[in-house]
């Protein structure tokens, strides 16, 4: 991870940890993705630095965005009980995280394809969602 980005994981670590939220959980930096399915018994709130690219705005100004990737993961055999506070939890920290202000830079995009993987979760009553938000500077 480069400074920037790992300064930015660390202020969104900090920032979920001392929130509220539908379920409660432990934000965790990791310095790259991790599926432990065995560890995913609790609720697995994960976050690394991802991309970063340069962008020419003007002839001589540049600006640099920084991915931020989120991953909450969790595993049960209630999963239909489990699954809307899950996606609310998702929810709430899309809306919280991208309306702050992290390690000086503002949210300029988030992506969050599916809301969470299909096939994981019925083949193995595993819920994963990765949301990434894209963090802009100049």
């Amino acid at each position: 991870m480069s400074g920037n980005g790992e300064s930015l994981v660390d202020a969104a670590v900090s920032r979920m940890n001392g929130e509220s939220y539908t379920l409660s959980f432990t934000a965790e930096k990791k310095l790259f993705p991790l599926e432990d399915l065995d560890a995913t018994a609790t609720l697995q709130v994960l976050a690394w630095a991802g991309t970063e690219v340069w962008i020419k705005e003007a002839r001589s100004v540049w600006s640099k965005t920084w991915d931020l990737m989120v991953v909450v993961m969790k595993q049960s055999d209630d999963t239909n009980a489990e699954l809307g506070p899950l996606m609310q939890t998702v929810e709430d920290i899309k809306g919280d995280i991208s309306a702050q202000k992290l390690d000086g830079k503002h949210c300029a995009e988030l992506i969050h394809d599916r809301p969470y993987d299909l096939d994981q979760f019925n083949s193995d009553g595993v819920f994963i969602s990765i949301v990434t938000f894209r963090f802009k500077g100049f």
